[in-house]
């Protein structure tokens, strides 16, 4: 039994809908990093967007998420934070934080680095470019700065990028 397709292809290999409108090919994941104000707000108000249609999600205030990503937040005197956005064709599809606490790497004699704020619809890509992102990312001290003399050996999450916040939060 042989499956029938609900679309052709185009003479360039592109499916062609019945009506003859030609779909375009995806396009690549682009990962930028998150430094503006408007940048943070809509760094939370992602998975507002991501999470709207399901009765079970329970949104985090959006006051205190950005109270935790702003530059003032008092624990980034010891802190250094990052925070990305993927899009895909300009829109977003995906955010993720990454965080190293120096005060805890020095008092637990660790080079940790935290993650989190994790969200992606779902699309493989964007969550593996999130995911490649943070260990290769040139923001200062997350993962890949010196520690002191050591740099930072292994990353955790996830974790809303502060301890008091405990394990998988995200706000």
């Amino acid at each position: 039994m042989s499956a029938t397709r609900a679309f052709s292809l185009d003479r360039a290999g592109y499916p062609q809908s019945p009506l003859g409108l030609r779909s375009l090919p995806v396009m690549a994941v682009e990962i930028k990093p998150v430094r503006s104000r408007v940048a943070r707000h809509r760094f939370v108000d992602f998975p507002f967007r991501l999470f709207k249609h399901d009765p079970t999600w329970v949104p985090p205030l959006r006051i205190s998420v950005l109270d935790r990503i702003s530059p003032k937040y008092p624990a980034n005197d010891h802190q250094d934070t990052a925070l990305w956005m993927a899009y895909r064709d300009g829109k977003p599809v995906g955010r993720i934080g990454a965080c190293v606490d120096h005060k805890f790497n020095e008092f637990q004699d660790q080079s940790w680095a935290w993650v989190g704020f994790f969200e992606a619809f779902d699309d493989p890509e964007a969550a593996a470019a999130l995911f490649d992102t943070v260990p290769h990312s040139p923001e200062p001290a997350v993962l890949r700065a010196p520690l002191g003399r050591r740099r930072v050996g292994a990353s955790h999450g996830p974790v809303g990028l502060d301890l008091r916040q405990g394990e998988g939060r995200a706000g």
